[in-house]
C-alpha cells in the first residue's frame, strides 16, 4: 500500500512538468529580477493613474447629470410664424446665425484701451436681444421675396471667459462655474427669442475651444467634456427641452461637419490654427487644405467599395470651414471667421489689433449658396 501511495505522488521533473513550471519560473515569480520588479511597479502606477482619471471623469458626469436634473425648462411661447402659401421664390432659404466668442464673465475697462471699447456681462445682455431683434427684422425683410421657414444657429466656442490665464481669473466678474451657467442662460434666451418666428430652429454647437478648457494646456482626447462648455451647452439644451420646434445638437469634438440649408460646413473654434509671422491666414489655408484632403481620401475610399452609397461618400466633403477665435470677421472662399461680442480687449490693444463687437448671419439657398452675408455691429440699448 505504501508503494501505491508513493507511486501517486510525482517526484522531481515529473512533478514540475505536471505543474507546468520550472525551477527558474518559480524563482522569477516569487523573487523576480530588479528589471521585472520595476516594470511591475510601472504597470501598477499606470493602473492607479488610469483609475484616478476614470474616477474624475465619472465625478464630472455625475455632477453634470445632477445639474441637468436641477434645471427648470423655459416655458415655450406661442409660435407666431406660419408657412406662407406662396412667394416669388418657391425654394425655401435658411437663415443662418453664427454665434461665437461671447466671453461671458469678462470685463474690459474703457480707459485701459484708450476708449476704443468697453465690455462687461451687463453690456453683453444689452447686445444679444438687440442682435436678435435686428435679425428678426432682417428675416421679415427677406420674406417679402423668399420663403424663410428655418433658422440654423452655428455655435463655435468661447461662450465664456474661463480662467486659463491668471489675468482672467483676477479680472473676470465671477468664477468659471457661474460663467458657464450664465452663458447657458444667454444661449437659451437667445434661442427662445428666435423660436416663435420660425417653423424650425436647429442649433449645432461644438464644445472644444481654448477659454473654457479645464486644463492649462490644450488636450485632444476627451477635450469635448473636460471643458466648462459641456455643462454650459447642456444647460441651455435642457432649458429648451419643451420647445417642440427646436433641435439642439451638442458636439463634443474639435471638428464637426454639419449640413446647413443644403451646404456642408466644417465647424471648429479655430484655436488649433497655427499662425505665421503673426497672421492666422497661412494657418487657415493649411487647415482647410488638410481637412479637405483628409476627407477627400475618405470619400474616395468609400467610392471604391462595390456597395458605395453616394450619400455616404459625399458626406465627407464640405463647402467651407466656419470658425471663430480671431475676433474679427472675414469671408474667404475656403473659410468664414465670425466676430466676437467682447470687441477689442487689452490684449488686442497691446498687439495693435482692433475690432468692433460683431456677430454674423447670412441666408443660404440650397442651389445658389450663401447670400446677404452681414456682419452685425452689436449695439447697446438707446438711452
Amino acid at each position: 500500500r505504501s508503494e501505491e501511495v508513493a507511486s501517486r505522488q510525482p517526484h522531481g521533473p515529473r512533478r514540475q512538468q505536471e505543474r507546468g513550471q520550472s525551477v527558474g519560473e518559480l524563482k522569477s515569480e516569487y523573487d523576480p529580477a530588479e528589471e521585472i520588479k520595476h516594470l511591475r511597479d510601472v504597470v501598477k502606477q499606470k493602473d492607479r493613474e488610469r483609475l484616478s482619471y476614470e474616477k474624475e471623469v465619472g465625478k464630472l458626469r455625475v455632477l453634470f447629470d445632477e445639474m441637468a436634473e436641477a434645471i427648470d425648462a423655459l416655458p415655450p411661447p406661442a409660435v407666431e410664424y406660419h408657412r406662407p402659401r406662396a412667394t416669388k421664390v418657391v425654394t425655401p432659404v435658411t437663415h443662418v446665425i453664427h454665434l461665437t466668442d461671447w466671453h461671458e464673465g469678462a470685463q474690459q475697462e474703457s480707459l485701459e484701451v484708450e476708449g476704443l471699447n468697453e465690455f462687461s456681462p451687463a453690456i453683453l445682455r444689452e447686445y444679444l436681444p438687440n442682435f436678435v431683434r435686428d435679425n428678426l427684422d432682417w428675416a421679415e425683410l427677406h420674406r417679402k421675396s423668399y420663403t424663410v421657414n428655418d433658422c440654423h444657429l452655428l455655435l463655435t466656442g468661447d461662450y465664456l471667459s474661463g480662467g486659463i490665464h491668471d489675468e482672467l481669473r483676477w479680472t473676470n466678474a465671477y468664477p468659471e462655474p457661474v460663467q458657464a451657467i450664465r452663458a447657458g442662460e444667454l444661449i437659451a434666451e437667445t434661442v427662445a427669442m428666435l423660436a416663435p418666428h420660425y417653423e424650425r430652429v436647429l442649433i449645432d454647437a461644438v464644445t472644444v475651444d481654448n477659454h473654457a478648457r479645464l486644463t492649462r494646456k490644450p488636450q485632444s482626447q476627451e477635450a469635448g467634456i473636460n471643458t466648462w462648455n459641456y455643462p454650459c451647452l447642456y444647460f441651455a439644451k435642457e432649458r429648451l427641452c419643451d420647445f417642440s420646434n427646436v433641435t439642439f445638437n451638442v458636439h463634443e469634438m474639435i471638428f464637426k461637419l454639419v449640413e446647413c440649408g443644403g451646404r456642408k460646413y466644417l465647424l471648429t473654434h479655430g484655436d488649433r490654427v497655427r499662425g505665421w509671422a503673426g497672421f492666422p491666414y497661412y494657418g487657415l489655408e493649411r487647415l482647410a487644405s488638410r481637412e479637405a484632403q483628409k476627407r477627400m481620401k475618405q470619400a474616395l475610399a468609400e467610392s471604391r467599395k462595390a456597395e458605395a452609397d453616394v450619400g455616404k461618400v459625399t458626406g465627407w466633403l464640405f463647402d467651407r470651414v466656419i470658425l471663430g477665435h480671431f475676433h474679427a470677421p472675414l469671408k474667404h472662399g475656403k473659410y468664414w471667421i465670425g466676430g466676437s461680442a467682447c470687441g477689442t480687449t487689452a490684449y488686442d490693444h497691446g498687439e495693435g489689433r482692433e475690432s468692433d463687437p460683431i456677430q454674423c448671419s447670412w441666408m443660404v439657398h440650397p442651389g445658389h449658396g450663401e447670400f446677404d452675408c452681414t456682419d452685425w455691429r452689436l449695439r447697446r440699448n438707446q438711452t
